[in-house]
């Protein structure tokens, strides 16, 4: 008969070998499931995907037929035809991802299929209006959110102005505005965490805010260097303080564990485009607007640029004085398309 310390000692072997088992499993299968039926190998394809946010995100119409003339807060590509715009070229960054996944927008769809992606951002939203919009969206049970809906969010920069032009106006102080940022990076967190529903609800993707501090926007002669500085700290905080700015209280709010939610650093893939040194990029110009003044988003098209421009969607970083050309968005976009392919979700 075996005797008591014998079967502790295969009790104890047999433990630490399921233990083994399991950390061998989670090991070898990086953030897939052990024992499950789904892997990340498996490629994520939604059945839907939803975009909220402002004008870094949007595709709007102007009344006429969508599907022949959605128009971007940036530069708009004329088509071969050279007499109207092709709003399926020169994509901003939620339509590449769309794009990538083989998706079509309602509200540019020139080939007229059926939609599957849908567009819930606007010009002029602030993150408590996209949040509102997200709330409503997530507890619509008409709209049935799943995990295989994708969402893509992208706001605050609006907030981030806001706040700056209150500081120059004297009508709140550095530490007022500081607030303000962290509170609404984290309710924005909170709105992506609650679609989200660790894992039970749709797959977000979101993404950071770019760095406006160096725009033509912040180059105006009305803004000192301290101005500068302070508009940069509002979106990415500031190091010697602990302060995270906006996209620190967001980055910190969100259950981003690359499952559920997955997080696009948009200062990673635009700071090439900002130093000092561009001949890599192929840009001739990123301290300047590339749109006629008479021509403001979104009408501005190739054709309706400031000489340097030369009538390229890619030589200049910044359409108007604050939002990005196409070149800024296909960096922000392909990100989020080599997220989804190499295994987020």
């Amino acid at each position: 008969m075996e005797s008591f310390f014998m079967f502790l000692a295969r009790s104890l072997a047999a433990a630490v070998n399921r233990r083994l088992g399991v950390a061998l499993c989670a090991l070898a299968a990086g953030l897939a499931g052990c024992g499950g039926n789904s892997s990340r190998s498996e490629a994520y394809v939604p059945d839907r995907m939803v975009t909220f946010g402002d004008e870094l995100s949007t595709i709007t119409t102007t009344g006429a037929p969508s599907s022949q003339n959605g128009l971007k807060y940036s530069i708009n590509a004329i088509a071969s035809s050279g007499t109207t715009t092709d709003c399926s070229l020169a994509p901003v960054w939620p339509q590449v991802v769309a794009q990538y996944l083989g998706m079509v927008y309602a509200e540019c769809n020139p080939s007229n299929v059926t939609p599957t992606a849908f567009m819930r951002a606007s010009a002029g939203e602030t993150v408590a209006t996209v949040v509102a919009k997200m709330e409503a969206y997530r507890v619509d049970p008409a709209n049935g959110v799943s995990p295989k809906t994708l969402v893509t969010v992208m706001a605050g920069q609006n907030d981030v102005i806001q706040a700056m032009e209150d500081y120059k106006a004297g009508s709140a102080s550095a530490a007022d505005i500081r607030a303000r940022m962290t509170t609404l990076g984290t309710q924005l967190g909170d709105a992506i965490n609650a679609m989200a529903a660790q894992g039970n609800g749709a797959r977000v993707l979101f993404a950071l805010l770019p760095r406006i501090s160096t725009s033509p926007y912040a180059r105006d002669s009305r803004f000192t260097d301290a101005d500068r500085q302070m508009l940069q700290q509002l979106v990415d905080g500031d190091t010697s303080t602990d302060y995270g700015g906006f996209n620190g209280a967001l980055r910190l709010r969100v259950t981003n564990n690359g499952r559920w939610a997955a997080m696009i650093v948009t200062e990673v893939y635009f700071s090439p485009y900002i130093t000092r040194d561009i001949s890599a990029t192929g840009l001739t110009n990123n301290s300047d607007a590339a749109c006629l003044s008479s021509a403001p988003v979104p009408t501005c098209t190739t054709n309706t640029l400031v000489s340097g421009a030369a009538s390229s969607t890619t030589t200049y970083l910044w359409a108007n004085d604050r939002l990005m050309t196409p070149l800024g968005h296909s960096a922000i976009g392909n990100e989020g398309s080599r997220q989804i392919r190499q295994g987020a979700f």
